[in-house]
Parts: structure tokens; C-alpha cells; sequence
């Protein structure tokens, strides 16, 4: 039952906050610390504190060795100017 909840959990997150968006953002603004990633998980992907905690967490622990392929970046070159905007402040 535990690996069904687990695997439930993972669909959820996928589909409220894709990691795969989640990367480009991170790879845009050059950052992996815990606090901009919940910033990012609350503001943008409105989840939750504890959703956003976890989320923050699991994805600074994860990619905080790893690099990030950036080429991906240009193609969303404009939204995320306009969402670092927005999260400077």
C-alpha cells in the first residue's frame, strides 16, 4: 500500500508542478537553494507550505550535484523573464 501512495504522490506533483519546468527555472536563474525553490513551488505552482517544503527539498537535495542542461532555456526565454521579475520582489 505504501509503494501505491508513493507512486500516487509522484503522479500528483508531476502534474501540478512538472520538474521538467521546474529545472528550466532553476537553470535560467542559476539557482538550486532550498528557499528560491519553494518560492517557486508556492508562487508559481501555488501548492501548499507543506507540498512546497517537500518539493523544495527533494529537488535541492537532488540536482544540488547534478548539472542542468541549459539549452532547453531559450525556448521559454521570455515567460521566465517575466516570472524572475515577478519573484525578485
Amino acid at each position: 500500500m505504501a509503494r501505491l501512495e508513493e507512486e500516487a504522490n509522484y503522479f500528483a506533483k508531476q502534474v501540478l508542478a512538472p520538474d521538467s519546468l521546474v529545472l528550466i527555472i532553476m537553470a535560467h536563474c542559476n539557482r538550486i537553494d532550498e528557499i528560491f525553490l519553494y518560492m517557486v513551488y508556492r508562487s508559481l505552482f501555488k501548492l501548499g507550505r507543506q507540498a512546497s517544503s517537500y518539493c523544495a527539498l527533494h529537488m535541492a537535495k537532488y540536482y544540488s550535484y547534478k548539472s542542468i542542461n541549459k539549452d532547453i532555456i531559450y525556448q521559454y526565454l521570455v515567460p521566465l523573464e517575466i516570472y524572475e521579475r515577478i519573484i525578485k520582489y
